[in-house]
């Protein structure tokens, strides 16, 4: 993962080296000399290459400046995300950006051209491979992750949200990462990013009758502490979950909305006899059912029992998916934001975090903060940096409490922030716990999806920046491989875990025409065994 800069970081540097200088007059920053004759230059020479129709020669350019962060730009225009936050603009001034953004539609402009050609296709996946793809990792939190709900619509209408190919949510962030999984861009607006989406569902008007909440009233869960000890009944929490996705299983989801969607569960210590997770995805547990993915990744101890996973069998009924009598509880005590499964998996190099978690909002930095270099910063680093040696020690030791017969060490350990950290801007009541473990009213669900969109605002411009050359590689590798269809999910899964994506493009062919053999096989024998039987008349 990117280290994400600093302003002294940009500013600070050798003189011959920074590639920001102030602009007094414009109370903004420019690029400095060296960067701007680099970015012009080779902008220059790949329009050259084109003009002089060279793709040998652009292609071996373009080797070169296909990656993550080419000359630190994508450090640089965290500097828009800033100055929207602080001013309502962009901290570079026109001039910067300009460079910048012609720099970026000249590569794209290289991509497209060499594209025509079939031989360039080993280049472009290998820059497909070293690019990567980006995910939107949401975090557990509670009802306080319904912020993250206020991010995805946001995206959706910055035309963002599909360019990101893989959705993480854990805790939680499993309930909107569910929603993701199993609805198109537009039900995700009219059904999802309502107010009513706690107590209304698509104002169907049967919730309160058939007692569908995602937690009872405090009394209710009071009396249930010290009837079960525990404050939520995992049955009503199951039913609920139900009531959303049924039993639709992650591969049906995937099948229709192409959404690599994971959730993160672990497993429960008395259980299994030591520290296990799973990351739950249409490659991994492809007939597990959603519902009940969620209900596991959200079980926190104390909080509701461990969960058994629930998978979709041949004949259609429903039964528990058994791994060695495993059960299941709350993905963020092991993982809560999932960083190297999911890049093992997906190829993932670029994280946009979406982060609620009451526990870790303090001491992250926000788009409404003090600028990163204050004291202030500091101080909440060197806390949080004590905190973590402490409990690396007390752990190591073996003697950090564990929590309902868990080991939690890992919780002040884990890494919360991303390329692109987004964290909105919390009540009182949120940031202090409460109103996680409550049922999202109208009012509440208003308050989340409005500070969850504010909060991704200002990223819009960032976040397209990244998304902008990878978008483009991989439609040009869709272009130029000539596939109708993409190749079956576990297969690709199988290539991406063992590194073999640049150089298999002949396997996933005969793949692809092996599977639409089989299908028209079985199509044709369908038909014949539809037509009617003609009577021999005996002779």
């Amino acid at each position: 993962m990117r280290k994400n800069w600093s302003m002294s970081d940009l500013t600070k540097s050798d003189s011959n080296q920074k590639p920001l200088a102030f602009d007094s007059v414009s109370n903004s920053y420019d690029l400095s000399s060296n960067l701007s004759s680099l970015l012009l230059q080779t902008s220059s020479s790949i329009r050259s290459h084109i003009s002089r129709s060279d793709p040998a020669s652009l292609s071996h350019l373009l080797s070169h400046i296909l990656k993550r962060n080419h000359l630190g730009l994508d450090n640089l225009s965290l500097l828009t995300t800033r100055g929207v936050a602080d001013i309502g603009r962009s901290g570079l001034n026109p001039s910067a950006s300009t460079k910048i953004d012609d720099f970026h539609n000249a590569v794209v402009e290289g991509i497209q051209f060499i594209k025509k050609e079939k031989e360039y296709l080993i280049t472009l996946k290998k820059a497909q491979k070293t690019i990567g793809n980006s995910a939107l990792m949401l975090s557990g939190g509670g009802s306080i992750t319904m912020y993250h709900i206020g991010v995805v619509k946001t995206l959706i209408e910055a035309g963002i949200y599909e360019g990101i190919p893989v959705i993480s949510g854990t805790s939680g962030g499993s309930i909107t990462a569910a929603f993701c999984a199993t609805l198109n861009q537009r039900e995700l607006l009219d059904y999802v990013c309502q107010d009513n989406i706690s107590t209304d569902y698509r104002g169907r008007g049967d919730m309160k009758e058939k007692g569908i909440e995602w937690f009872p009233s405090m009394w209710k869960m009071a009396e249930n502490w010290v009837r079960t000890g525990k404050l939520v009944e995992d049955h009503a929490f199951l039913r609920t979950t139900k009531y959303y996705w049924g039993d639709t299983t992650f591969e049906e989801a995937y099948n229709k909305t192409r959404k690599h969607v994971c959730m993160t569960v672990t497993a429960s210590r008395a259980a299994s006899g030591g520290v296990q997770r799973l990351l739950l995805n249409h490659i991994t547990t492809p007939h597990v059912t959603i519902a009940s993915a969620v209900a596991a990744s959200c079980a926190l101890p104390g909080i509701m029992a461990s969960v058994k996973l629930q998978m979709k069998l041949p004949n259609g009924e429903i039964g528990s998916m058994e791994v060695d009598g495993v059960e299941w509880i709350d993905g963020s005590i092991q993982a809560d934001v999932p960083f190297q499964r999911v890049s093992q998996l997906f190829n993932v190099s670029n994280f946009i975090v979406s982060q609620c978690n009451f526990h870790v909002v303090p001491f992250l930095p926000k788009s409404h903060h003090p600028d990163a270099d204050s004291s202030y910063w500091r101080l909440f680093q060197l806390l949080g940096m004590d905190i973590r040696s402490r409990v690396t020690s007390l752990s190591n030791l073996g003697l950090f409490p564990s929590y309902f017969g868990n080991d939690i060490s890992k919780v002040f350990k884990q890494k919360y922030s991303g390329d692109v950290t987004i964290v909105p801007r919390m009540r009182s009541l949120d940031v202090i716990g409460i109103k996680a473990f409550m049922n999202p009213t109208v009012a509440d669900m208003q308050t989340y999806i409005k500070e969850g969109a504010e909060a991704t605002y200002a990223h819009v411009d960032h976040i397209s920046h990244l998304l902008k050359i990878e978008r483009e590689v991989n439609e040009a590798v869709k272009s130029l491989s000539g596939d109708k269809e993409e190749p079956n999910p576990i297969i690709n899964g199988i290539l991406s875990i063992l590194g073999l994506d640049s150089d298999t493009t002949h396997l996933r062919t005969q793949v692809n025409e092996l599977e639409a053999e089989v299908r028209r096989l079985r199509a044709e024998l369908q038909k014949n065994n539809q037509q009617p039987k003609t009577a021999n008349s005996p002779s």
